[in-house]
Formats: structure tokens, sequence, C-alpha cells
């Protein structure tokens, strides 16, 4: 969560617009007095700002909606209007505003969290197929206007199946969570793990030649093997790595020249690591 004075320069757009509108509702209250009420209008900077910023920002603007009301009120009201009822009003208003504050930011917390779950994969909390592929296609993208390559890998589980026949799904689940730690351990912030389902997992790995992710590969297919085998699992891993530079690829391109590059893994025998690089010379 953003502190209230964070150096975002569209948190002061926000918060310097919502400012402008409450002082414009006060003055507008005093010169127009009781003939019109505007008090629905200042629902409209502090749900902006609830909504755009967080909670703490909004309280605050729901403060000086509060004070600038109360302000207002005293120099309208008639002077044989008792204080204590103007502050009593004042002390409601906040309270209502304050409400809606944190009903807008629980309701937007909400909202985000569905949206996360619903690009997550529930079980190892990594990013799901269709996640995965929207954050391909952006990657992409950049790589093109950067001039840097990209490389995509797919890794697939041999023998999972005969885990879950043999040991049952339970174990089948912890050896794909011990698959996910492993990995997430090894690759890089910036990078993008996902399990597109079942035994099947795909890295991406932006910025990134063809020898940095041999490497880089070569070390997660040591570390899971070593996992594996402490748990006296059977299960090895088929990698595909295709580094792609130079020019424009479609998704589904891409897709599937590493889908076919690790399928090719497996029905060579197994455990194994082939890479390939596709530039502007190659034809897919």
């Amino acid at each position: 969560m953003k502190k209230i004075f964070s150096l975002d320069p569209t948190y002061f757009q926000v918060v310097f617009f919502s400012i402008i509108i409450i002082f414009s509702l006060g003055l507008i209250e005093i010169y127009m007095g009781y003939v019109v009420s505007l008090s629905i209008f200042y629902l409209l900077p502090i749900s902006f700002t609830a909504w755009w910023k967080d909670k703490n920002t909004g309280i605050a603007i729901a403060f000086l909606s509060a004070i600038v009301w109360l302000i207002a009120d005293f120099i309208v009201i008639h002077e044989n209007t008792p204080q204590l009822i103007l502050l009593i009003n004042s002390i409601l208003r906040l309270s209502f505003f304050i409400f809606v504050v944190v009903l807008i930011t629980s309701l937007k917390n909400a909202l985000e969290r569905e949206q996360q779950l619903a690009r997550k994969d529930f079980l190892t909390n990594t990013w799901n197929r269709l996640a995965f592929y929207e954050i391909l296609e952006i990657e992409n993208e950049r790589a093109l206007r950067y001039n840097h390559a990209l490389t995509l890998v797919y890794l697939d589980l041999d023998n999972f199946k005969e885990v879950n026949d043999l040991h049952g799904h339970e174990k089948g689940d912890k050896l794909l969570i011990i698959v996910t730690k492993t990995i997430s351990s090894l690759i890089r912030k910036t990078d993008s793990l996902a399990r597109l389902g079942g035994d099947e997992f795909a890295v991406l790995l932006p910025e990134t030649h063809n020898d940095s992710a041999l490497k880089l590969l070569q070390r997660i297919q040591k570390e899971l093997l070593r996992a594996m085998h402490a748990e006296k699992w059977g299960v090895t891993f088929s990698i595909g790595i295709v580094t792609f530079a130079g020019r424009r690829y479609s998704i589904s391109a891409m897709i599937k020249e590493v889908d076919d590059l690790m399928y090719s893994v497996k029905k060579s025998g197994k455990n194994n690591i082939k890479q390939k690089i596709v530039d502007q010379w190659t034809s897919l």
C-alpha cells in the first residue's frame, strides 16, 4: 500500500483534483447558503481517491471534506445556531465518509483478489495458462521494441503419472509444489513461471540469450533431479528452450516452436534439454 506522501506523480494528480473539488464545493455552499444542498457531491472526490489510490488517502480526503463542510456551516448558518450541533453534524458526516472509504477500498481489494485468483494456478500459486500467454504477449512486444532476446522454456515432468498412481494425488501435489519452489528459487523476479496444466510448466526469460538460458536450465534440472532423488521419486524432466530474437513472432508460433522441441526430447529418451535459436533467418 502506498503511503499518503508517496512521490508517485499520479498520486499528487488525484489528490490535487480532489482538493480542488472539495474547496470548490465549500465556496459554492458559502455563496449559495442553504438554497442548494451539495452534500452528495463531497462523495465524488472521496470515492474517486479511495478507488484510485488507497484507504489512507481516502480517509485523509474524507477528513478534509468534513472540515471544509464544517467551515462552510460556521460561515453560512445563523449565529444563534448552537456550535455543538454543527460539531455533531460534522462528526456524523465524517463517520459516513469514512464508512464509504472503507466500503469502496474493501470492494476494490476483493475484486483485485478475484482477478488475481483467476490468473493463478490454485495448487502451485504460479501463473496459469491464460495469464502466462498474456505476459508472453507483453514481453514479446517489449523484446521487439528494444531489440532484446526473449527465451521461452517448456518443462515436462517425465513419469509423473506413476507417482500419482503409486503414491496417490497428495504426493503428486507435493511433487508439483516442490518443482514450483525449486524453479522459483533459481529464476529472477523479472522471469515468469507458469503451470500450464497437469505436469507441464513454462518459464519466460526476458532479455536472456541462449547461453545464459541453457546454463540456468541445466542448473534447474540438476536441482530438480536432486529434489526428486531425495523423495525417492523416479521423475525426470524433459526441457525445451527456444530463444527468439530479431523480429516479430506470433504467440501461437512461439508456443508451437517450444512445445514441439520439448516433445522431441520426450520422444528421444526423456530427461534431457534441447535448445533452439529462432531469429530473422529462421522460418516458422
